[in-house]
């Protein structure tokens, strides 16, 4: 049996990812579209907050808005204190088409579902952390195609309003919390009163023989007490298990990758230059494969001063010295790969971003190998990866799709494409749109979507859209 290695390559689409931002666009805010940079020119779409300033714990509204008639595709919206990159708070959204997205913690972000246009006005709600954070300002990204998107657009700066808990009266660790009439103290074991003033008890440890858990030692600390927990626990009161995994001690050497393999043993993915269980064996410069250095049926190749092994499914490590006949586990395929098991036992490495190797630890040199581009479309490198000039018919990173006169999304408005030819199309329009590609609204637009909200007002057509007046 020999390796299996899969070249997984990121595929762009017409607007980006349709079911919302990538986590990796969470700091800098920034699609990755392959080759394409930001728009430099003044965003078509703008942020205005509800008031100057918000309450901490309390919704506070956020609107996104077109300054003339474009619609976007995508988006990617955060709530930032002023000189920081983290997102704060959580967002609720009832816009259609959109949804939340974590970040750094759950619903931190607002993105889109899919990529029809959206709504000229959206409003959103942000809900801040129960304790100041200070002045933030609001962060958004805005996707209209691929190779069109403006990143970092900002709000007005909002500063921080105050709340009863603004001061944080409550004493003895004790933690605050706003209500309706002013606030309340939870306080910690040990002590009472309205701001946790009070200590219940003159040494906790004697009038309440032991708190401590699983054989703890309770110790007195002022009018508290803290807990020095047994091997294997851990926690305030020593209730919670801590079991070491077999990686806690950093048994792989000289940038080894450990992996562990249950809770009794682990695996070391070592650098190409060095090998052992641990990685503790650097591997001389004049290396041979006679004998053959690999284990278990692995194909020894010189590559350099050094070689490599090409591991046979169920095995892996430097040498194939160690068998994994249980499929995937923590980890086995390191930050550029993803591990599937097979049905047979072992598993194999689909590795991206020009990754290769048993466990794709092997960076790339070049990404414009032979038969990087098919339909023997030109390579060239564009940045820090590679691009293909695709012939006509042909689409995709790499030129393996077959290009159909839908593949770019040529209808608007939420209308569906139908494939004609091999290079025509026809749109299905959603009520309320015409024309060939859906863009234009029709006759009926007013009449099947009453837009203006006054019945004083009258909607009348006015180019491609309509206004009421």
């Amino acid at each position: 049996m020999f390796r299996l290695i899969l070249l997984l390559t990121l595929i762009p689409v017409a607007s980006g990812n349709s079911e919302g931002a990538n986590t990796g666009a969470c700091a800098n805010l920034t699609p990755r579209h392959g080759s394409f940079s930001a728009q430099t020119s003044t965003s078509p779409w703008g942020i205005f907050v509800g008031g100057p300033s918000y309450t901490p714990g309390q919704p506070f509204s956020v609107t996104v808005q077109s300054t003339g008639s474009q619609q976007y595709k995508g988006l990617l919206l955060q709530a930032r204190p002023v000189g920081t990159i983290a997102p704060v708070g959580t967002w609720t959204t009832n816009v259609a088409d959109t949804q939340q997205m974590t970040c750094s913690n759950a619903n931190d972000g607002i993105t889109h579902s899919n990529n029809f246009l959206k709504p000229l006005t959206s409003t959103f709600i942000w809900l801040p952390p129960s304790t100041s954070v200070g002045s933030v300002q609001f962060h958004a990204t805005f996707v209209e195609s691929y190779s069109t998107f403006w990143v970092d657009v900002v709000s007005s700066v909002v500063t921080a309003g105050t709340t009863a808990c603004s001061s944080n009266p409550c004493q003895n660790e004790g933690m605050c919390l706003t209500s309706s009439d002013g606030y309340t103290c939870t306080c910690v074991s040990g002590y009472t009163g309205v701001n946790c003033e009070t200590s219940s008890t003159g040494s906790f440890c004697d009038s309440n023989p032991n708190p401590c858990q699983n054989n703890g030692v309770c110790v007195n600390t002022g009018n508290y007490y803290t807990c020095q927990c047994q091997s294997g626990f851990m926690g305030q009161t020593c209730d919670q298990g801590n079991t070491p995994t077999p990686c806690d001690s950093a048994p792989c050497q000289n940038g080894g990758v450990c992996m562990n393999v249950g809770t009794t043993s682990f695996v070391c993915s070592c650098p190409s230059t060095y090998t052992g269980t641990q990685c503790q064996t650097p591997i001389s410069t004049s290396a041979s494969c006679s004998p053959n250095p690999c284990s278990n049926g692995g194909v020894c190749s010189l590559s350099g001063n050094s070689y490599k092994c090409d591991c046979s499914l169920g095995t892996i490590g430097n040498n194939c010295e160690t068998l994994v006949s249980s499929g995937c586990i923590s980890n086995s395929c390191g930050t550029f790969g993803t591990c599937q098991t097979l049905s047979t036992g072992g598993y194999f490495c689909v590795c991206s971003n020009g990754y290769s190797g048993d466990t794709c630890n092997e960076p790339p040199t070049t990404y414009c190998g032979v038969g990087t581009c098919q339909q023997n479309a030109p390579c060239s490198l564009s940045g820090s990866y590679y691009q293909c000039d695709c012939p006509t018919g042909y689409t995709g990173q790499n030129c393996e799709l077959t290009q159909s006169a839908c593949s770019d999304s040529p209808c608007l408005n939420g209308a569906a494409c139908n494939v004609v030819s091999s290079n025509a199309y026809s749109c299905t329009c959603t009520p309320g749109y015409g024309g060939l590609n859906c863009g234009e609204a029709s006759n009926t637009y007013c009449l099947v979507f009453s837009p203006c909200s006054s019945t004083l007002q009258q909607c009348t057509l006015s180019g491609n859209w309509y206004r009421c007046v």
